[in-house]
């Protein structure tokens, strides 16, 4: 999507650039609707040559950490959709950065495809696979976590509070 390098199915390809390129994807999304706020605002649409001009200025002026996705919450995503078997290995690997100057120490970069299971399954199981991996994580789940972790620094509080001003 939006401008993105398409995947070979069977060939894959490694996280770490399936990870840059939704980002990418990202950015250029947040340009155009930039330019379409611009747009409504002006009134009028902008001629192609415009658009082009307006989507070039604001991807410069956008930086690649806008977007709150992490390498580390991609990777944890990623990792919950190889437990699920929605991705896997295709088999192909190529030498990583990190191999080059540690070959002892470092992994290869594996490649990935999306597994047939993967493909069959609704959209909702990609959308949030922890829910998927573990059913019992509901909304009703974190809203009392987060009720029992607000109980507790409220008692935390007060106890602080009564041993600053004993009676």
């Amino acid at each position: 999507p939006e401008g993105s390098p398409v995947i070979d199915p069977d060939k894959g390809d490694w996280v770490e650039n399936i990870f840059f390129h939704y980002k990418e994807m990202l950015r250029r999304t947040y340009a155009r609707d930039a330019v379409a706020y611009e747009e409504m605002r002006r009134g009028e649409p902008y001629s192609p040559e415009e658009r082009e001009e307006r989507l070039k200025f604001h991807l410069e002026r956008i930086p690649y950490k806008l977007h709150r996705a992490r390498y580390k919450s991609f990777s944890t995503y990623f990792y919950e959709l190889k437990k699920l078997g929605f991705v896997e290995p295709t088999g192909e690997t190529e030498r990583s950065d990190f191999q080059r100057i540690t070959p002892a120490k470092g992994k290869p970069r594996v490649y990935y495809r999306i597994s047939e299971k993967g493909k069959e399954a609704p959209w909702t199981d990609w959308y949030y696979p922890l829910v998927t991996l573990y059913p019992h994580f509901t909304g009703e789940y974190f809203s009392q976590k987060r009720q029992e972790e607000k109980e507790k620094f409220e008692f935390l509080a007060m106890t602080e509070a009564a041993q600053a001003h004993p009676s």
